[in-house]
């Protein structure tokens, strides 16, 4: 018995079966959060009130499929979900949910593909930026300091996937 659960867990079948459910989870898991995290509800997503229930999950859905493909194409994974960001920002629609993504793209870009992370990072810090700075109220001092937390993060999840790159 032993023998068999040693087999199978270093299986690159069972690997491959893991990996997929993690990517279809954090597929599913963004985008059910895409409406959840909008800062003002009262514009529903994307500031299309004529969209129905069926057509707002529809668009969830489409908006999440590129997560799917992160194993075969990273960085423009990355590039589609930074895209969505500042595509968002264009229809007043900020989810906070697309940076969280970045930074946990951006972690695993780093594994893959450091200098494209490294790029992707500062990419999504301008993003950040650019999505903050049109929000009513925000001064120079708010942006300045939601990108620099943002900076953080990506920073560490650039490092931590550099390590775990590094190791035998």
């Amino acid at each position: 018995m032993e023998q068999l659960l040693q087999r199978l867990s270093t299986s690159k079948r069972v690997t491959w079966l893991t990996s997929q459910a993690v990517v279809l989870a954090t597929a599913c898991f963004y985008g059910l959060m895409l409406p959840l995290t909008m800062p003002d509800p009262a514009y529903g997503l994307f500031r299309f009130p004529d969209l129905k229930p069926v057509q707002m999950v529809g668009l969830c859905v489409a908006l999440a499929l590129p997560v799917l493909l992160v194993r075969r194409l990273p960085a423009t994974v990355f590039a589609a979900i930074l895209g969505e960001s500042l595509l968002g920002d264009a229809f007043g629609a900020r989810p906070l949910i697309m940076f969280v993504l970045l930074i946990g793209l951006g972690g695993y870009l780093a594994v893959r593909r450091p200098k494209a992370a490294a790029v992707g990072s500062v990419a999504g810090v301008v993003a950040a930026c650019v999505n903050e700075i049109h929000v009513p109220g925000q001064n120079v001092g708010d942006v300045a300091q939601w990108a620099g937390g943002l900076a953080l993060w990506f920073a560490v999840a650039w490092v931590f996937g550099g390590g775990v790159s590094q190791t035998p």
